[in-house]
Formats: structure tokens, C-alpha cells, sequence
């Protein structure tokens, strides 16, 4: 009797951040910040790397990745704005973005954000503005799938602040490399089934996952915090991810919360470093004279130890 088995494994969920929680820093520090944190990837953002950058600059980024193994898990670009530009901005558009296809290449990403764009002041959207943005997504699309990479929408404001909006806008462009950057607490406004309800729904479209924490008051716009600190069911969230077997990423995007108890202090200044800053002796050897601040560093560090934790009591 064959009494042998295959090892069960768990989906392995890992964690990126993107550069852009560090933007006082120039993109090679970035990464090295990042990388002796201990995150698993990057998420490039267009703070760091603008289509207008030449190949040493690409070529500089990539090799730090390199130098610390880590994957470009997503070139987040500034091409936006489809949805109420004219043909020729949105011409322009294209061209940035296979631009930033090229630059893809160079750094071995293959996921590309783009913004599909939203209605000037938050007025109603229209469904020429739908079918616009659908029409240059599919360009974008095209582009991409002949160079092997999909392109990401991001929930969010705008066209895809709800479930309902995203998937009316794949299903416009119908392209099977068109993906979304599912961030709960970018439509949690809007959208009141964010969580668990719109993970099953958005399913294998799914290509990365994002957090951003936010404070929701009653008619007040959401407030940014750190992870944990705010009504964003993470736990149910990751839970759900896990039992769906997504073995993707997880990036982080928190932006600096200054009010944040928890990293804040009188000890330090939100634009300048502590005599000694809280960082242990692994960053101390690689920071320079211009520096990101501490705070800057500790959210970054925070975000890291919360989504770590996360995915613990999940398994």
C-alpha cells in the first residue's frame, strides 16, 4: 500500500512596499531602505521613476534591485486621465506609457498601474467618460500584451470607487491582461461592501492587493493612518485572501501619518532626524547625509510588522 502523500503547503502571501512612502529619498536609497527592512518586492512610484527618466537612472534602480534580489512587483506610472482628456492629451498618454513599457523591460516588471481618470470636481460620471477611458485602456492593454505585461486599474476614486464601476470598466475594455490593485481602504467611502463581499466578487482579477488604512467618520473624507489604527477590517481581508489560495502580494502604500501616536513623538521632527534616530544598527551603515525621516522610516518599518502579523494569526 502506497502510503505517500503530497506536503500540503500554504499560499505564500508576500509583502511589497511602494517607494513612495519614502519620497525624500532618491530611488537607489529607497530600495536599499526597503530591501534591509525586510520587505519581499517594491512598487515602483511615479515620485521615483517618471517615463522621462533615462536608461541610467533605470539601469541604476535596477541594479540595486538586484543587488538585494528584490522584484519590481509593480511600475506604478503617471498615466491618467483617460476618461476626460481629449484624443490628443490622451495620445500623449500612450505615448508616455509605452515609455514606461520600456522601462518595464529594464527592471523585469511586468505589472503596469495606470489611472483611468474621473470626472473634473467629482461630477457625475457619464458614460462617454466610460467608454473614452475603456478605449485607451485598451490601447495600453495591446501595447503591453505584446510585451508580455498586464496593465492594473486601482480601486479607487473615480471611475473604479465602486466593485460595480471596476468591473463595468474591465468588462468595456475586454482584455485578458487588464487587472486590478484591489485597495479596501481607497473605496471604503463609496463602495459599502469593500471587504470580503468585493474580494469574491473581483476574484481572479485580482493581480495585487494594496492597504492603506483610513479613519471613517460620517461625512467626512477618509482619513489616512497607520495599519491598525484604522476601520479597515485587515484581518477578515487577509483571512479571505489566504482561503482563496492568493499567493501574490500585499503592498503597502501608507503615507506618513504625522497625528500617528504611535510613530510620532517629541523626539522627532517630521522632516529631519533625531540625533538617534529609532532605527536599528542594519540601516545605520547605509544612510546618508540627505536623509527621509524617521518618521518616514518607522511607518514604513510599522506597515511591514502589521501585514507580518496579519498573515501569523491568519496561519
Amino acid at each position: 500500500m502506497d502510503n505517500s502523500y503530497e506536503r500540503y503547503e500554504e499560499p505564500r502571501v508576500r509583502i511589497a512596499a511602494s517607494t513612495g512612502m519614502l519620497w525624500q529619498a532618491d530611488l537607489v536609497e529607497a530600495i536599499n531602505i526597503l530591501a534591509k527592512l525586510g520587505y519581499d518586492g517594491v512598487d515602483l512610484s511615479p515620485h521615483h521613476l517618471l517615463a522621462t527618466a533615462n536608461d541610467l537612472e533605470v539601469q541604476a534602480a535596477a541594479q540595486q534591485l538586484m543587488n538585494y534580489g528584490l522584484p519590481c512587483v509593480t511600475l506604478t506610472t503617471d498615466v491618467e486621465g483617460f476618461a476626460t482628456q481629449s484624443d490628443a492629451q490622451n495620445e500623449t498618454q500612450i505615448g508616455r506609457f509605452a515609455r514606461y513599457l520600456d522601462i518595464a523591460q529594464q527592471l523585469n516588471c511586468y505589472l503596469l498601474q495606470v489611472q483611468p481618470g474621473a470626472p473634473l470636481h467629482g461630477g457625475p460620471m457619464r458614460e462617454d467618460h466610460w467608454l473614452r477611458a475603456a478605449h485607451y485602456l485598451r490601447e495600453c492593454c495591446d501595447l503591453a500584451l505584446g510585451e508580455g505585461c498586464e496593465v492594473l486599474v486601482p480601486t479607487g476614486p473615480g471611475l473604479t470607487q465602486t466593485v460595480d464601476g471596476t468591473l463595468y470598466l474591465i468588462d468595456l475594455v475586454n482584455r485578458p491582461n487588464l487587472g486590478v490593485k484591489y485597495n479596501p481602504g481607497a473605496i471604503a467611502a463609496t463602495e459599502q461592501r469593500y471587504g470580503v463581499e468585493a474580494l469574491a466578487r473581483l476574484g481572479g482579477l485580482i493581480f495585487v492587493v494594496e492597504t492603506t488604512d483610513v479613519l471613517l467618520e460620517p461625512e467626512k473624507t477618509p482619513r489616512a493612518t497607520l495599519l491598525g489604527e484604522g476601520d479597515i477590517d485587515y484581518q477578515g481581508i487577509v483571512r479571505q485572501l489566504v482561503r482563496s489560495g492568493y499567493d501574490g502580494y500585499i503592498t503597502t502604500a501608507c503615507a506618513v501619518p504625522g497625528g500617528s501616536t504611535a510613530i510620532a513623538s517629541p523626539a522627532l521632527g517630521d522632516d529631519e532626524w533625531a540625533d538617534k534616530p529609532p532605527v536599528d544598527g542594519a540601516l545605520d551603515d547605509m544612510i546618508p547625509a540627505e536623509r527621509p525621516s524617521a518618521i518616514a522610516i518607522e511607518t514604513a518599518r510599522h506597515e511591514l510588522a502589521a501585514l507580518r502579523q496579519l498573515l501569523d494569526e491568519t496561519f
